[in-house]
């Protein structure tokens, strides 16, 4: 796959809010409204995703949890930045062993 083509197919991505993003993230996603609002509802929850969203985003927790009860205050920037996220979440998750060697070996190039 070339640059351009990767580029390309970047382009197309749409922004993903932060409630979706933690959905997909919690595979939670598929499941029936009722039964996925009763998993949000869950002890921690939202601690969970606030942790995973300053991680990603690289952001203080701090700041994450300030964006409301559902992160709705997310600034839009971070919606871009959270689609990448998880086009590459799903990547690893089709092929984890593929990405993770491709990571390493940029990596090493990078550090030699």
């Amino acid at each position: 796959m070339t640059e351009t083509t990767v580029l390309s197919l970047l382009s197309t991505l749409s922004r993903m809010d932060a409630e979706t993003f933690c959905e997909r993230w919690f595979d939670i996603d598929q499941l029936e409204p009722e039964v996925k609002e009763r998993k949000k509802q869950e002890r921690g929850y939202r601690a969970k995703c606030a942790r995973v969203l300053s991680t990603v985003l690289k952001k203080p927790y701090r700041t994450v949890d300030s964006w409301g009860a559902r992160f709705e205050g997310m600034p839009d920037d971070s919606k871009a930045t959270l689609a990448y996220a998880d086009a590459l979440r799903v990547q690893l998750k089709a092929a984890p062993d593929e990405l993770l060697n491709l990571f390493l070996e940029q990596r090493s190039n990078k550090e030699s």
